[in-house]
């Protein structure tokens, strides 16, 4: 994680508790904060508002067994507490462009589980 978030991406959005629930919610930089955690706290924001405004949508249980990750991690970095990260930005991300099914099912991507890379083989004759 970058050394600049040094606070918690719902410090820049405000009013309090409007990170992840309002549309025109505004974007500040805080003491102690910087421009960019600013515009970054404001991206996952404004994805957060849109994955709560789908009608069908997976929940972070689902997508934190899909993906590989915690229901209080995808629960803390919805509401703000805690940096999401690439996984849980690429997650959200692919929620939002793909349809879903309530059990998480995008159509056309692998899960965490399947897109592993196999070991490697060795040559015959060789170790």
């Amino acid at each position: 994680m970058d050394k600049r978030r040094t606070l918690l991406p719902r410090d820049y959005i405000g009013p309090p508790g409007s990170f992840g629930q309002q549309v025109d919610a505004r974007l500040t930089v805080p003491p102690g904060g910087d421009p960019i955690s600013a515009v970054v706290a404001k991206l996952q924001h404004d994805l957060v508002v849109r994955w709560r405004a789908q009608k069908c949508r997976p929940s972070g249980a689902v997508l934190g067994r899909r993906f590989g990750f915690s229901r209080q991690t995808w629960s803390r970095a919805v509401l703000g507490e805690r940096w999401m990260g690439e996984t849980l930005f690429a997650v959200l991300v692919l929620v939002l462009r793909e349809p879903h099914h309530p059990n998480g099912q995008a159509r056309h991507v692998p899960d965490a589980a399947s897109s592993r890379r196999p070991a490697a083989r060795s040559e015959p004759g060789t170790r």
